[in-house]
């Protein structure tokens, strides 16, 4: 991720319209320890994996986000995290098969 995305990054969007269909199957934001914002939204069909371990965001709203094929979520030494809003479940376009968690800072 350091050669990818600025390491001071706090916030990140990215919308796909009814027209795209984003084939981006792994988003990686580890280690971005400034990044506090993260925005989903629209038609990721592609999209496996999302791990957002190591940053500084406090919620994580996946209601916006349709990606039928997300199996993993990791948020590992996420200590700023308060929440994770879901669609409703006969909303939910998804299920996961790996959900880790961890608000604890790893050791270092």
């Amino acid at each position: 991720v350091p050669d990818v995305l600025p390491p001071l990054l706090e916030s990140f969007s990215f919308t796909v319209d009814d027209d795209a269909i984003a084939k981006i199957s792994s988003i990686s934001f580890q280690g971005l320890a400034k990044l506090k914002s993260v925005l989903l939204r629209g038609l990721m069909e592609s999209l496996e994996e999302l791990d957002l371990s190591g940053t500084a965001v406090k919620t994580l709203d996946l209601r916006e986000v349709v990606a039928r094929n997300l199996k993993q979520l990791i948020m590992l030494g996420c200590q700023k995290l308060q929440a994770i809003q879901w669609p409703r479940i006969g909303e939910r376009p998804w299920w996961l098969e790996v959900l880790r968690v961890d608000t604890v800072q790893s050791g270092s």
